[in-house]
C-alpha cells in the first residue's frame, strides 16, 4: 500500500507528520515499542484495528491513537491524508 510520509515538523517530545495513504488492500504498521501515535483523519476514508481490537472505519475529522508497543493494521477506502503527532520525537 503505497504511503507518503513527511515529517512537518520536530521539537524535542514530539514530531509531527503528514501520511498520505492511497487505496490498495490492507496494511499493517509494525509496533514501535517506544513512541505513542494520536492520529487525525483529515481527508479520506479508512478502517483501523489496534491492538488485535475490532476494526473501526474512520472518516474526515475522527481520530485515533496507537499505544506504543502496539500493532496497527489498516484499510484505505479513499484516498487518505493523516496527520500524526509522534511522542517522543522519532
Amino acid at each position: 500500500m503505497p504511503v507518503r510520509e513527511h515529517v512537518v515538523a520536530r521539537g524535542r517530545h514530539v514530531e509531527l507528520r503528514l501520511c498520505e495513504h492511497d487505496p490498495a488492500g490492507e496494511a499493517a504498521a509494525p509496533p514501535d515499542a517506544e513512541h505513542d501515535r494520536v492520529a487525525y483523519v483529515q481527508e479520506g476514508a479508512l478502517i483501523v484495528s489496534i491492538a488485535g481490537g475490532p476494526p473501526v472505519e474512520l472518516h474526515a475529522g475522527d481520530a485515533y491513537v496507537v499505544p506504543a508497543g502496539e500493532r496497527c493494521r489498516f484499510e484505505v477506502l479513499e484516498p487518505a491524508r493523516v496527520v500524526e503527532a509522534i511522542g517522543p520525537a522519532a
